[in-house]
């Protein structure tokens, strides 16, 4: 049939072998069907059919049968192994993206001196991250973002007040830059009279929520936004020119 050679087309695009694929479509089109009734029929020994099977087993296309599975072997809807197929495309979509970031890293490394790269932190990490920012020595902190959607999922109110503390305690000042408004906003924007700081409300550049961190006499970023799967993810970046680039961006949102 039509229908059954699309399949083996499709199950051997997703990884199956040639005999995994054959011996599925047996199974779902043979009700009842022994294992020993396929390798007979098919150019596939009985070795290869048995590992065939458990390989099928593994990738869950196959119902657990327990002494039976050799004489009445059943094949199980592809639900579970599309799902599979589903993680392991945003596991690879995300290996990519983290390539092309290496590959970036390389670049700048390349047109900015030995010391350039990029790193990405993810969830607790990445606000770990941002506390330490806030140690490091620097005059003046220029920020730009949407502080409110980073709240929709846990509050990171307290992590900012964190960062804020540690800052107010080495000096430095800071030029804030927010996209929208909102109750976590509000509250942050309270702390400006504990700190040098001014706050600004501008337009929004897009619908996602990215928060960026510039460092004066420093040439790093460090930029937050979500993921995917709507994890936070702060990416540091050192490199003049795109801490210069940010910079640029940033006071080119201010008016």
């Amino acid at each position: 049939m039509e229908s059954n050679k699309k399949l083996k087309k499709l199950l051997m695009k997703a990884g199956l072998s040639r005999s995994e694929a054959e011996l599925y479509i047996f199974i779902l089109n043979n009700e009842g069907a022994s294992l020993k009734e396929f390798y007979n029929t098919h150019d596939i020994s009985k070795a290869s059919t048995y590992r065939a099977y458990e390989s099928l087993r593994q990738k869950g296309l196959t119902i657990e049968k327990g002494k039976d599975w050799k004489i009445n072997p059943e094949a199980s809807s592809l639900d579970l192994f599309i799902k599979k197929l589903e993680n392991k495309y945003r596991s690879e979509r995300h290996l990519v993206r983290e390539l092309k970031l290496l590959n970036q890293a390389k670049k700048i490394n390349c047109s900015s001196g030995t010391n350039a790269f990029v790193e990405n932190y993810y969830e607790e990490d990445a606000i770990a991250k941002y506390i330490e920012l806030s140690e490091w020595d620097f005059d003046h902190l220029l920020v730009f973002g949407n502080w409110e959607d980073f709240n929709d999922k846990k509050s990171l109110v307290k992590s900012e007040k964190k960062f804020i503390k540690n800052r107010v305690k080495k000096g430095a000042d800071c030029t804030l830059f927010l996209t929208k408004g909102g109750q976590h906003t509000n509250e942050i924007i309270d702390y400006d009279k504990y700190e040098n700081r001014s706050t600004q409300m501008v337009e929004s550049i897009n619908k996602n929520p990215i928060w960026i961190n510039t460092f004066d006499a420093q040439d790093f970023v460090y930029i937050w936004n979500k993921n995917d799967t709507n994890k936070l993810v702060g990416t540091l970046i050192k490199s003049k020119p795109v801490a210069d680039f940010y910079k640029d961006f940033i006071y080119s949102h201010s008016h």
